[in-house]
């Protein structure tokens, strides 16, 4: 996966928002989304974001560069508890942290459908989101997630297929949706279809023209579900095996001529995890049995 001049990957599957004083708990959860073939971002490696007494423009930008390369956003939130034990002088909600806020209207702004909100134990029966969330009730919008149901979620809202609607400037965004119609043409196609008929869906519901309304917004979801469960077949194992060896170039040139590990078989988000053992490189452009059998349909 490429990486930029600091060391971080290009992309990440999953932005984890937390408090800080539950940087454990987002650590854990990072921990369980890589086992699932995703790769997460925790900002707890950005010490400067501790310090909440002084906000910088320089603070706000690192948070906006990283949540622009997520794929998906999961919030923490802590046991009613927890939640309840806030300092006196805390100007955040129960169970929220000083950039949590932020983070979600910053994402929320764009792609609020791939919102979820974490919580530390399985939900009951008797589970009721408004007062859980008593104090942040807008949480309630959102998915509420827990060790039963990250996968499906994570398989949902942060495949590679879902990349090209990334949170990014106009630039990066046309970067990610140029290489992607070159790598899955199929999956830039069927996400165009599918902003027309949620456009579609909206103009005729403005319209109270309910039938035609119901029937975009039904397509929307058909099309959706297609770029998940059909168009990753399509994907060239060619093209990303290219673009992973060429990081890898950039990266040496960078540092020494010392080559990145190049995994060649990626995760589900396939968002490209740590650099790895510096030692070692394996390009699988050259393996050409496992690029034979990718076109062929068999299975490694």
């Amino acid at each position: 996966m490429a990486e930029d001049q600091d060391g971080i990957p290009e992309f990440f599957d999953v932005f984890i928002s937390y408090r800080h004083s539950d940087e454990a708990r987002a650590r854990q959860l990072a921990t369980t989304i890589r086992g699932y073939g995703f790769t997460p971002f925790v900002d707890a490696d950005f010490a400067e974001l501790a310090d909440t007494s002084n906000v910088t423009h320089e603070k706000v930008e690192i948070l906006r560069n990283r949540i622009s390369r997520a794929t998906c956003l999961i919030m923490i939130y802590p046991t009613q508890e927890e939640g309840a034990r806030m300092p006196a002088n805390s100007a955040s909600a129960p169970g929220i942290g000083f950039w949590t806020p932020w983070e979600l209207g910053f994402f929320d702004g764009s792609i609020s459908s791939r919102i979820g909100v974490f919580i530390p134990y399985e939900k009951t029966e008797r589970f009721n989101a408004k007062d859980y969330f008593n104090g942040s009730e807008y949480l309630q919008i959102y998915p509420t997630l827990s060790d039963s149901n990250l996968e499906d979620f994570l398989k949902r809202n942060a495949v590679r297929e879902r990349r090209i609607d990334n949170v990014s400037g106009a630039f990066v965004w046309l970067q990610n949706l140029a290489e992607e119609w070159v790598a899955n043409p199929v999956n830039v196609s069927l996400g165009v279809g599918e902003w027309y008929a949620d456009h579609a869906a909206r103009f005729w519901r403005k319209q109270g023209v309910d039938v035609w309304a119901d029937y975009f917004a039904s397509l929307k979801v058909q099309l959706d579900d297609l770029r998940i469960s059909w168009s990753p077949q399509f994907r060239s194992p060619v093209f990303d095996a290219l673009r992973k060896v060429t990081s890898s170039d950039q990266h040496a040139m960078q540092n020494d001529g010392i080559h990145p590990q190049i995994t060649p078989v990626p995760g589900l988000g396939n968002a490209g995890g740590p650099i790895g053992d510096v030692g070692y490189r394996r390009l699988p452009i050259m393996d050409i049995a496992a690029i034979f059998k990718a076109f062929s349909g068999d299975k490694p």
